[in-house]
């Protein structure tokens, strides 16, 4: 039985539907090449008109200049969930509408991301400490 049967007597509700601000998020997936950076900007000018792009991409970002305005914010390795915590302040704090992050899996996966943090760890058999101070930085205190 869905949420929907259970409400008044098990009758659908239809509601007006109210614009309510809200932010989206959204994941583009796909292999090398696939177009998700031009995919991303692409639906970015749809959503606003000051766009952020945070590029990990070795300068990806700026490949797609000639598709609209749009500034960037270059990280540079060590891929740390702090850095694109303050890549993202700044955009806020700027006034920026959207905000791209190209490309996201640097920060689990790349250099100073958690993946890369915790086998150096076991290698030198540190896990314990090491993966308390990782879920520490994800949680942001």
């Amino acid at each position: 039985m869905n949420e929907l049967s259970r409400v008044q007597g098990g009758s659908p509700v239809i509601r007006k539907a109210e614009r309510r601000k809200a932010k989206l998020r959204l994941a583009l997936v796909g292999p090398t090449g696939s177009g998700k950076t031009c995919s991303a900007l692409q639906l970015a000018f749809g959503l606003g008109a000051k766009i952020g792009l945070i590029d990990t991409e070795h300068g990806s970002g700026d490949l797609y200049a000639d598709l609209g305005d749009y500034d960037v914010i270059t990280l540079e390795p060590p891929y740390t969930v702090a850095k694109y915590r303050e890549a993202i302040r700044a955009f806020e704090d700027a006034g920026y509408d959207t905000i791209v992050v190209d490309s996201l899996s640097h920060a689990w996966s790349g250099e100073g991301g958690p993946a890369r943090q915790a086998g150096a760890a076991r290698e030198q058999r540190q896990v314990p400490q090491q993966l308390r101070d990782l879920a520490r930085d994800h949680a942001g205190t």
